[in-house]
């Protein structure tokens, strides 16, 4: 009875060490962005990092309006290299990120002019390997894989623009 009992006592300690070593990241890292602003003097510069070694795919989704109810349909997408930088400007009614300039559904400069919105960054599909089964994997990400910083306004120097948080199912990040 006690060889089972010290069996059983080892087999956990090290189960629980082998978890705890293991590194947990999720499919996404989610930036929540409390204020944004539809006027042209009120742009707002996110510089965002991909350290990973996989490129990551973005999407924009709007949360709230000033004036009435945000749909919260996500139609804005684009991607973030591996290893790479990328400065991403809302202004007005659109993100520009890279080479794509994107409509924000839900805003309107002429109606509205605060929004709050949800920033996603979702790990990248690829072929599994298929000589043990595998299917398609998808590369998993966390807020520590793409830090974000932004800023607001265009005077020079910009203005540091804080409050915006980072979800990623395992941690919970405050900038």
């Amino acid at each position: 009875m006690k060889k089972i009992i010290v069996y059983t006592l080892t087999t956990l300690l090290i189960m629980m060490t082998v978890s705890l070593m293991i590194e947990t990241k999720a499919d996404s890292a989610t930036y929540y962005m409390p204020y944004l602003h539809t006027s042209t003097s009120n742009v707002v510069y996110c510089v965002v990092t991909n350290v990973s070694s996989s490129p990551v795919n973005g999407s924009f989704t709007t949360m709230s309006v000033e004036n009435g109810t945000a749909t919260q349909t996500t139609g804005t997408s684009f991607s973030v290299d591996a290893k790479t930088t990328q400065l991403m400007t809302f202004s007005g009614s659109t993100l520009t990120t890279g080479t794509s300039t994107i409509t924000i559904s839900d805003v309107s400069a002429s109606t509205i002019s605060g929004y709050s919105g949800k920033l996603a960054f979702i790990g990248t599909s690829s072929p599994g390997d298929t000589e043990f089964g595998g299917g398609v994997t998808a590369s998993t990400v966390s807020c520590t894989d793409v830090p974000m910083s932004c800023f607001q306004g265009t005077t020079s120097p910009k203005r540091n623009l804080v409050g915006h948080n980072c979800e990623d199912g395992t941690n919970k990040f405050a900038y």
